[in-house]
């Protein structure tokens, strides 16, 4: 390290040690040391370990072990020690999972706006079009086509318990009705009349294979946004609850050792050991977070594979942005076939009442409506840009949430980066002694390998979060084929907000054929971890 570098650290070790002796660096007379607690005896040179130390009386009736042995350290002031290594360690870990967490905030915050902003232009779009095209037959029925949107949105975003099978069935039945009223303007129609037209929607097909090639779009277009927002909301819950786990009380006594006894010691300027830190900071992580990393890396990829399901083919663009052109080529279908579409209708449901002198005049109207074609759209439309903005948006997702992929392996790194330990220096602390930095061996810190006994509650909840991120993982991997699987809500373990099994009802059985070939219900194999790999996607990267 050059002097600089080494002048500051030493300044920030020599104010922590005025602390410790009573100096009011901060104006304040609250700290619970007096010089009284540490006596050094006379000035000791950065580095270099006092020449005497003195405790008071207050070390002759202990009432456990001290951490830092028969030091210059009282057992009040290693309480004090103890408060300021859990806050620091815990703060440490917290800034790494709040770095994690602000990644996964961002994107689905993004793309959340993105795809609203998109869906609203269709929805006008189509508005546009079809009071171009329709004119006021359109306006007295588009609120079948308002519903439609607005479950469109309901199902992005998880409220009101849509489902896309009954919502795409439910339109083309209700169209159905309205264009086959609006034909047949010289009959009169009850309620149970129409109940019986909208059940021959799947019999007489009279729009074609719309209604089937929609589904499977939509379908795969929703799903996929929906999980992937899902997805996100779930990573930013999981970082801000592990953020909170409770550590076990042999881990902050190592990372006390570790951090402060060395000036119980003697030693004002003592770095800590870099391979002492990772020590220390894998024994108190390896009981909680190690089973996470084999699922999270699934997790990952599966975030990314699900992201590219939104580009392409089933793209908003190529999907909800033609969906007025798509739903008039339906409506122009049944009105080329009109009459032997009603003969058929009437054949299943009975010939029909005649209809009043002021219903026959609509059905001039309708005739008209016959002759119109829809405006197509020119070639670059503004959806279009939007498109090309939104996948560049998932390109740069791709390159950012794959560096948080080694997140549970880098932890142990970017920790020790955290709390301001390196591997500069010529000396470095090793827990009991002050050593040379590279004659730094297994046998220094082989007394730390030791795993710590776990906090009881905190390995539950770990095993918890573990379920729900598998759960999660599943849940994705079949998003990518248009499978929106039940969601089990545990918003009471991790605080996830997100729908409950809101799409688990027969669309699932009714879309097996859309399953693509070759799909596993197992996870894949994760191969351990390279820690040369991690050199070169370490998480840290990602919060620069």
């Amino acid at each position: 390290m050059d002097a600089m570098e080494s002048l500051v650290l030493c300044i920030a070790r020599l104010k922590v040690m005025s602390i410790l002796m009573g100096a009011m660096w901060f104006g304040s007379q609250s700290f619970l040391i007096s010089s009284a607690d540490l006596d050094f005896g006379s000035s000791t040179a950065c580095g270099e370990k006092a020449p005497s130390c003195s405790l008071s009386e207050t070390n002759k009736s202990l009432t456990r072990e001290l951490i830092c042995g028969q030091g210059c350290c009282s057992e009040t002031l290693e309480e004090d020690l103890l408060r300021r290594s859990q806050n620091d360690f815990v703060q440490a870990v917290t800034n790494v999972m709040n770095s994690t967490s602000d990644i996964f905030s961002f994107h689905k915050s993004k793309f959340e706006g993105y795809f609203t902003e998109m869906l609203d232009q269709s929805s006008s779009d189509l508005h546009n079009m079809f009071v171009k095209t329709y004119g006021l037959l359109y306006q007295q029925n588009s609120d079948i086509f308002i519903d439609l949107f607005q479950n469109f949105h309901g199902y992005f975003k998880g409220t009101g318990n849509v489902k896309l099978t009954k919502v795409l069935k439910r339109f083309f039945s209700d169209l159905l009705q309205r264009i086959f009223i609006l034909l047949n303007a010289h009959h009169d129609f009850n309620e149970n009349y129409l109940s019986c037209v909208a059940d021959c929607v799947d019999n007489i097909q009279p729009f074609g294979d719309v209604p089937s090639k929609l589904l499977f779009q939509i379908r795969h277009l929703f799903v996929a946004a929906r999980t992937f927002v899902e997805g996100l909301a779930f990573g930013v819950n999981l970082m801000e609850d592990l953020s909170k786990v409770r550590y076990s009380d042999s881990c902050i006594r190592r990372v006390t050792r570790m951090m402060h006894c060395s000036l119980c010691s003697g030693f004002t300027c003592a770095m800590p050991c870099l391979k002492y830190c990772r020590t220390v900071t894998s024994a108190c992580f390896q009981p909680l977070f190690t089973d996470l990393n084999a699922t999270w890396v699934v997790y990952v990829d599966e975030l990314v594979r699900v992201s590219e399901r939104l580009e392409g083919a089933f793209s908003l663009a190529n999907v909800v942005d033609p969906i007025e052109v798509t739903i008039s080529d339906a409506i122009m279908n049944f009105q080329t076939h009109s009459d032997s579409l009603s003969t058929q209708i009437f054949s299943k449901c009975g010939q029909p009442e005649p209809a009043t002198e002021r219903k026959r005049r609509n059905s001039e109207a309708a005739e008209v409506s016959k002759t119109k074609k829809p405006k197509l759209k020119s070639e670059h439309s503004v959806k279009e840009e939007e498109q090309n903005h939104l996948d560049q948006f998932l390109h740069l997702f791709r390159i950012q949430i794959k560096k948080t992929q080694f997140l549970w392996n880098s932890l142990v790194y970017v920790t020790c980066d955290m709390l301001g330990i390196n591997d500069h220096g010529e000396s470095c602390w090793n827990g009991t002694d002050l050593i040379d930095r590279k004659k730094l061996n297994a046998v220094h810190i082989d007394e730390f390998l030791h795993v710590p006994e776990v906090d009881f509650h905190s390995s539950t909840v770990i095993h918890l979060y573990l379920t729900q991120l598998q759960a999660m993982t599943a849940k994705l991997k079949m998003a990518v084929n248009g499978l929106h699987s039940s969601w089990t809500d545990h918003s009471d373990i991790v605080g996830y907000s997100g729908a409950s099994g809101s799409d688990s009802d027969d669309d699932d059985a009714e879309e097996t054929e859309i399953q693509e070939s070759g799909q596993e219900s197992d996870l894949p194999i994760v191969k351990s971890f390279d820690h040369s790999e991690w050199k070169q996607t370490r998480i840290s990267d990602a919060f620069n």
